[in-house]
């Protein structure tokens, strides 16, 4: 589900804006239900000394980081339930508040349907926004049947301002059935 990936994500993203000032943030991406962040040398100066000890003092992400590679990886273990929803026009209500909150593009598809049930795929870009804005992203899709397929992320032009693209699923009914 969409609003666990975000959640988690931001959750994630806020240690990391923690990395010592040699140490930044690289390649950020959910797929396959698996968050991965990357850190990277600054102008390779980047101690280990100091990435050691960001990891002693922060042990859930020491957990999940492979200091070796320098990747961190966490499996998003949100469970759907086999609800289906009657959709009304949350299809069009949905690209709307994309757009309300920021997104600087959308775009929506119908995707093939799967007997009664109907699925329209969003690409999503939001530019230079704060990546608190990932919390509040998952709170308006809270309870929603929209799924986040893959979603990357980039550096904005201020320190915790974040640029990302995301490809969305929504599903369910549209008529009673």
């Amino acid at each position: 589900p969409a609003s666990a990936g975000l959640t988690d994500m931001a959750t994630a993203l806020s240690y990391f804006y923690l990395l010592p000032s040699d140490w930044g943030i690289g390649d950020v991406g959910l797929s396959s239900s698996q968050l991965n962040i990357s850190v990277a040398q600054k102008d390779n100066h980047g101690l280990d000394a100091t990435l050691t000890a960001w990891l002693h003092r922060y042990p859930e992400i020491a957990a999940l980081f492979d200091k070796e590679t320098g990747q961190f990886s966490m499996p998003i273990k949100a469970k759907h339930d086999a609800v289906w929803f009657q959709l009304g026009n949350y299809p069009e209500t949905l690209r709307d508040t994309l757009l309300t909150i920021g997104a600087s593009t959308v775009t929506r598809s119908i995707a093939p349907s799967i007997g009664e049930v109907k699925q329209w795929h969003y690409t999503v870009k939001f530019d230079d926004v704060p990546f608190a804005l990932l919390k509040t992203l998952a709170h308006v899709l809270t309870d929603k049947p929209v799924f986040i397929d893959t979603i990357t992320v980039s550096q904005g032009a201020f320190y915790t301002y974040i640029s990302f693209e995301m490809t969305l699923t929504l599903e369910g009914l549209t008529h009673e059935s």
